[in-house]
């Protein structure tokens, strides 16, 4: 058990990524180690003093959380922060996103009927999931190129298929309209041959 305590104290030490927390670790782990001895002397059996520990684990990480750090880890502490906080706007876009597209499709399907149309409002959200994808990628740190190469291509097709359907249903010249392919195809070697 006292293996196990330890690897849990190594593993808030290591979450906290900070030099004061590595340094910190083995008196932390001894102090767990040497209460967890004290509760087997006063006679509870091994599952329950590892409970009362682990119950501990929590100021543990408190404490660790408390620890000073360097002025370069304060700073990739705040970057981290920023992604956090950016990753939960894209993932509350990307809600309102889906929420937008769902309600649009029952709303004009039942109101007006246009059942074999409406599911492209799917295809469209898909566009907008790209988007953010993309912009979540480049707050990353990814290549630009690589971003846009991967991105335009599936917001390519995306559009082309809508664009198929759309001219499709339209026209009903479904004998013609595969053309839109060929010339997506072209599209994509062009978007590749620029990137």
């Amino acid at each position: 058990m006292k293996k196990e305590i330890e690897k849990r104290v190594a593993a808030l030490c290591n979450e906290a990524g900070t030099k004061a927390a590595a340094e910190a670790q083995a008196g932390i782990a001894a102090k767990l180690c040497g209460e967890y001895d004290q509760l087997m002397d006063n006679g509870a059996d091994e599952i329950t003093a590892y409970r009362e520990i682990l119950e501990k684990l929590d100021k543990v990480r408190e404490e660790i959380d408390r620890l000073p750090r360097t002025e370069e880890e304060a700073k990739a502490e705040g970057k981290r922060r920023r992604y956090r906080s950016l990753g939960t706007l894209m993932l509350e876009i990307s809600f309102i996103i889906w929420a937008l597209a769902l309600t649009s499709y029952f709303y004009i399907s039942f109101r007006y009927g246009y059942w074999h149309l409406t599911w492209l409002l799917f295809l469209w959200a898909l566009c907008g999931q790209t988007i953010l994808e993309m912009i979540s990628k480049y707050n990353k740190g990814r290549p630009v190129p690589q971003i846009l190469r991967i991105g335009l291509t599936v917001l390519l097709w995306l559009i082309v298929l809508i664009t198929y359907f759309l001219v499709s249903f339209f026209t009903g010249a479904w004998h013609l309209t595969w053309i839109i392919f060929i010339v997506g195809g072209l599209l994509q070697t062009a978007i590749l041959a620029l990137l």
